[in-house]
């Protein structure tokens, strides 16, 4: 069980300059999506496949791989969740890039106690289990937790269904010292 450390509710929606850009640019992405799907004539089971074609490539364009806009939601989303919890300085979630090395969420709280995080913003594969890419990178992530010494150890996840399956499914492979956090 994680004892909260005394912290402010002060500044808790607040969120670094970084962050804020980032949101700002996700927001107009979605404007522009908005804008290519009411522009765009919408494919029906009779249309040809080029008009499928075409309204797919057109969205596509704009909305392009947006792993990497969920990882830093995800990012922020355990932000706020620990600074709930704890005193932590503000860090900016959005400059820890996706798929580079080490933990995607360590810091520190005001009185020198580590807190460590994977977060995940994937959707399971199968309906009711992991694919097995899937279950490689959550035996990974789940072995870069238990290896790293830290005083607070969260497995942080955005999918309903993907929360279901490990904390079902995977419990007993998850080390005692991570809380598993269903996050918003």
């Amino acid at each position: 069980m994680v004892e909260p450390e005394s912290c402010g509710m002060d500044g808790l929606s607040l969120h670094s300059e970084r962050d804020r850009a980032a949101l700002e640019g996700i927001a107009e992405k979605l404007t522009r999506v908005a804008a290519v799907l009411a522009a765009s004539p919408r494919p029906d089971a009779a249309s040809p496949a080029g008009l499928w074609l075409e309204a797919l490539t057109q969205l596509k364009a704009v909305v392009g791989n947006n792993s990497d806009d969920l990882a830093f939601i995800g990012r922020l989303l355990a932000k706020e969740y620990l600074r709930r919890l704890f005193s932590i300085e503000d860090y900016d979630a959005a400059s820890k890039p996706r798929n580079t090395r080490g933990l995607p969420l360590d810091v520190q709280t005001t009185s020198g106690k580590r807190v460590i995080a994977e977060i995940k913003t994937t959707t399971p594969f199968y309906e009711s289990n992991l694919g097995e890419k899937q279950r490689e990178v959550f035996d990974r992530d789940f072995g870069r937790l238990n290896a790293t010494a830290a005083d607070h150890k969260f497995f942080f996840i955005t999918d309903p269904r993907l929360y279901e399956i490990v904390t079902t499914r995977y419990a007993h492979l998850i080390p005692a010292a991570v809380r598993v956090i269903r996050l918003p």
